[in-house]
């Protein structure tokens, strides 16, 4: 899917701020915007996109912003990047359809990230 993210370029790397909450099915974060690597979701980039089911966030990302997916009510499906990622607090607050999430051993997560969810495993 292509789909136009709004960014800012905080130095040498990228920060997803903003989705159009018409997003529907499945989205796969670039790792490389304008030739720099996307490091960051923002704080309530992707909140209320109720259309995505499906996102990839690729390993370039090591911070995910508070209530950065609050509201994906139709999200079932989430793939974290491996290693060292902040999870901020409530950032899939409200995506009824996630039902298991597998994280990093190494990810910190922050208070009712994964509110609503049945299970958050550690690999």
């Amino acid at each position: 899917m292509n789909v136009s993210l709004t960014y800012k370029n905080p130095g040498n790397n990228i920060s997803i701020i903003k989705c159009p909450t018409t997003v529907r099915g499945k989205l796969v974060i670039p790792d490389m915007i304008d030739e720099l690597t996307v490091t960051e979701i923002g704080e309530g980039a992707f909140r209320d996109c109720d259309g995505l089911t499906d996102v990839t966030i690729p390993n370039s990302v090591k911070s995910i912003g508070y209530a950065a997916f609050s509201g994906c009510s139709g999200l079932t499906r989430v793939i974290l990047p491996d290693g060292d990622v902040s999870i901020g607090e409530y950032a899939f607050s409200g995506c009824f359809g996630l039902k298991t999430v597998i994280v990093s051993k190494t990810t910190t997560i922050g208070d009712k990230s994964f509110s609503y969810m049945t299970d958050v495993i550690r690999k």
